[in-house]
């Protein structure tokens, strides 16, 4: 008995079950190139980013190819029909025909993976260069910062007042940077106007310096570079 049954396209015979045939021939009509010239595209290994014309391998080609890779499963039902059965591969479905072809490919996920990283490693080079560098000036900022230094020294001198004085919710004597996102959660006993609800350290931290020192408050103004690695 013949293994071939109908497949997605009308006329089409296939091995293969209905939804992979399916979704392999969708592909394969979005590209317009043969199964055989990916299949020696990748072999090659000299894929073009940009297409010279519709018939071209490129990485386009490849990212829509690596998402139909054939599974050793179905490999093996190619092979199966084609190759050591009596199926004739000129009643081969395009998806049979594709998985045929793509089987003489050795580890071909892999081969494609690694075009595709060759051919977006200089971007990625590139956009990692830009990070470091927008994160190295936010530092530099920030080290640079006398404003930034004396606010800190705040915080530390309120935080170990406070909590000498029992009115802080505990461990506030010493800080983290990563802790200093918690300025608003620790309360104090002070109860903050007009609400007179619980102050938080943040509050009384932002009317301690208002109040003595006024242009620490305008610290933001020197870490333009921060907002910048901020939004990266």
């Amino acid at each position: 008995t013949s293994p071939l049954k109908a497949g997605a396209a009308a006329g089409a015979r296939t091995v293969l079950g209905s939804r992979v045939a399916s979704k392999v021939t969708m592909v394969l009509r979005s590209l317009r190139v043969g199964a055989e010239d990916i299949a020696a595209a990748i072999r090659r290994g000299n894929v073009p980013t940009s297409a010279g014309d519709a018939k071209t391998v490129t990485m386009e080609t490849l990212r829509a190819i690596r998402t139909v890779v054939p599974s050793p499963a179905d490999v093996a039902k190619v092979k199966a029909a084609y190759v050591e059965g009596a199926c004739d591969v000129a009643e081969a479905s395009p998806a049979d025909a594709f998985f045929l072809a793509m089987s003489a490919v050795p580890r071909a996920a892999a081969k494609i993976d690694a075009l595709l990283c060759r051919a977006t490693l200089p971007t990625r080079v590139e956009d990692a260069r830009a990070s470091l560098e927008t994160a190295f000036a936010a530092a530099t900022a920030c080290a640079s910062s006398d404003r930034l230094k004396k606010l800190l020294d705040v915080v530390e001198a309120l935080s170990g007042i406070l909590d000498r004085g029992g009115g802080a919710a505990g461990g506030a004597s010493s800080y983290k940077l990563a802790s200093l996102a918690k300025l608003a959660e620790v309360e104090t006993k002070a109860k903050s106007a007009p609400t007179k609800t619980n102050a938080s350290l943040l509050h009384h931290l932002a009317k301690t310096v208002s109040a003595k020192s006024p242009p620490l408050l305008q610290f933001a103004a020197e870490l333009g570079p921060v907002h910048d690695a901020a939004r990266g």
